[in-house]
């Protein structure tokens, strides 16, 4: 994944123009922190390879962040 790519994604969900970038840990997902001139953020790309398991937790996660009040884009 490249700016490019990342800042095609920070248009979509209308983030801002990315500043600066950071590749994230992760096992399946590709994760980066990026900063832009509206905030920091996290963008998590889930890869297809998952099963119905890993989906269902991936559910979980994003339940757990928006009931935690932290802002969530599906």
């Amino acid at each position: 994944m490249n700016q490019r790519e990342l800042q095609n994604i920070s248009d979509f969900f209308i983030l801002g123009k990315i500043l600066d970038f950071e590749k994230a840990g992760g096992h399946g997902n590709e994760n980066f922190f990026i900063s832009t001139n509206s905030g920091n953020y996290l963008i998590k790309i889930v890869r297809e390879q998952y099963g119905v398991k890993e989906k269902n937790q991936e559910q979980t996660f994003l339940k757990h962040l928006k009931e935690n009040n932290f802002p969530v884009e599906p």
